[in-house]
């Protein structure tokens, strides 16, 4: 009570007892990733889940705030279970130092009440959607690229899916990125997924656009399409 006290007088009680209950799978641990892990943590998810095959490299020191120095050459994994362990011993932390394909997502996201899609490449994107929609599991989908970024809520059945947007999978992700706008969107993520387990999402949205260089923030409702397999 002590602890999660600020949150509970705006959450309550039994709402700080469902993140308590909740498991959560986090695919990628770098700029999108690091925010979001560590909100959620703090926030006191009972369980995260890690999806990541990469090691830490220098470059990836300006935005992926879980990772340090001491770790460059390290899997992310293990940096980012060691970071987060140290912030909230109650959270359980499983890790994953693999590629997500459509064998470890059909094996991974049945035990998880909610997916957040945190990479930076379409590949993986269409994987999580695929078996997401397949498996009926929520998905909190983000990216950025330079100053604009974007947050997705996908609700199995009732609203649109990264493939139904109609995103090329072979066009090229922009590596423009600072480490504040990832922050932003990161932490927002990690907002949604807790508004999605307490019931706090209004539905009134699933798509938020941002362009962070103006600040203009504008969000969207967006049902499935017809033509996509999400529908079927």
């Amino acid at each position: 009570m002590e602890r999660y006290l600020r949150q509970i007088e705006l959450l309550g009680k039994d709402n700080q007892d469902k993140l308590k209950n909740s498991k959560v799978l986090v695919i990628g641990t770098g700029g999108l990733g690091s925010p979001t892990l560590i909100a959620l943590t703090v926030a006191g998810i009972g369980e995260i889940g890690l999806v990541d095959f990469d090691k830490v490299e220098i470059h990836n020191l300006n935005r992926q705030t879980l990772h340090d120095e001491n770790y460059i050459g390290t899997e992310k994994t293990t940096s980012a279970y060691n970071r987060l362990s140290s912030l909230n011993k109650t959270t359980v932390i499983k890790t994953f130092s693999e590629r997500l394909t459509d064998t470890l997502a059909i094996k991974l996201f049945p035990y998880y009440d909610i997916i957040i899609d945190c990479v930076d490449n379409y590949e993986t994107r269409a994987v999580v959607s695929k078996i997401s929609a397949q498996l009926k599991k929520p998905v909190i989908e983000g990216g950025i690229e330079g100053f604009n970024g974007y947050i997705q809520i996908i609700d199995p059945d009732k609203t649109a899916c990264f493939n139904c947007l109609g995103f090329n999978s072979n066009a090229e992700i922009v590596r423009q990125v600072l480490g504040a706008g990832t922050g932003i969107i990161g932490s927002m993520q990690a907002l949604e997924c807790i508004k999605y387990l307490t019931g706090f999402w209004d539905r009134s949205y699933s798509y938020i656009a941002f362009n962070l260089l103006k600040y203009q923030i504008d969000t969207l409702y967006l049902e499935p399409s017809a033509e996509c397999s999400c529908s079927k």
